[in-house]
């Protein structure tokens, strides 16, 4: 469970420094990195806490892994990255976004890096 852990926090902040210099996102300052750094933190802790709940409910790693992939990709419709979720969308995928923690994520990162006090400046 540390090891899981502690490869969730480190797995963030690669992230983070990747999308940030090597993808030439616009400058966005001290806060800015740390925001972006403490979402996707957040998000690895909820996708750890979930997989580690459902290698501890099936018993079968196989059949855990699975589940956590089937988990995932339905998240993933409900986040809006396989299906619309606007207002015209299919009940159940709005459903699933009304559920997704991913969805959360992903409109927490937007309004974050467009909106508020310090929006993205770009250069």
């Amino acid at each position: 469970m540390v090891t899981s852990t502690i490869t969730f926090v480190i797995y963030p902040v690669m992230m983070t420094f990747t999308v940030i210099w090597f993808l030439g996102l616009p400058v966005i300052g001290f806060f800015g990195f740390f925001s972006f750094m403490a979402i996707l933190l957040l998000t690895g802790f909820v996708g750890c806490a979930m997989g580690l709940t459902i290698g501890a409910i099936f018993p079968d790693p196989f059949a855990a892994i699975n589940i956590n992939m089937m988990v995932a990709i339905l998240f993933s419709f409900g986040a809006g990255l396989y299906a619309n979720t606007g207002a015209t969308a299919n009940i159940f995928v709005r459903l699933l976004s009304w559920l997704s923690p991913m969805h959360y994520s992903c409109i927490l990162m937007m309004r974050r890096m467009f909106e508020g006090k310090n929006p993205v400046q770009f250069t």
